[in-house]
This record gives C-alpha cells, sequence and structure tokens, in this order.
C-alpha cells in the first residue's frame, strides 16, 4: 500500500522504490539501519504545524508547545526483519 499527500509525490514515491532514492532517504537509511526494509515512514512535522495551526484556532499553537511538537521538526521510522527474523522498528525524532 502507497500513501501519498501532495502533488507530484506519488510519482516520487514510485521513482525512489525504482532505487533513484533521494540524499534524505540515503542518509535515513544510513541513520536507522535495518537488514530488511519492510516499511519507511517520514513526517514533516514542522510543515504540518505550519500549516495546521493558523487554521485549527488561536490556542493550537499553544497546545503544540504545551505537548513538546514545538522544538519536533520531524518524525522518521524505519521498520523491517533484523538477522534473527524478528521484527525491528526503528524511529528518529528531530528537533
Amino acid at each position: 500500500m502507497i500513501v501519498a499527500v501532495g502533488e507530484g509525490e506519488l510519482e516520487a514515491i514510485l521513482k525512489r522504490a525504482r532505487g533513484d532514492a533521494p540524499p534524505w532517504l540515503a542518509a535515513l537509511g544510513k541513520q536507522l539501519p535495518v537488514e530488511r526494509v519492510s516499511m519507511t515512514g517520514y513526517l514533516n512535522v514542522k510543515a504540518i504545524l505550519d500549516t495546521v495551526t493558523p487554521v485549527a484556532g488561536p490556542q493550537a499553537g499553544a497546545i503544540a508547545r504545551a505537548v513538546g511538537l514545538g522544538n519536533v521538526t520531524s518524525l522518521a521510522s524505519v521498520g523491517g526483519t533484523g538477522r534473527d527474523t524478528r521484527y525491528v522498528r526503528k524511529t528518529l525524532v528531530g528537533h
């Protein structure tokens, strides 16, 4: 299953699936190594908050900061199996 949000994102995902990984994805693979990758996820938290906060009401920014999201820039996760075939999930929170 492929989920894409944004203009041109589906085409970009399919291009990466054919082995043409952009630098940020290659760097993520080095930061979060998993032997046999089955899923990679990335959320640009800062961009989401910048888009949603202005239309979410006057308290949205204060709530985001109160729960610690004010300093979070991204959330990346890689999952798959390791040498012993157990499931492995590695997550990186950018701030």
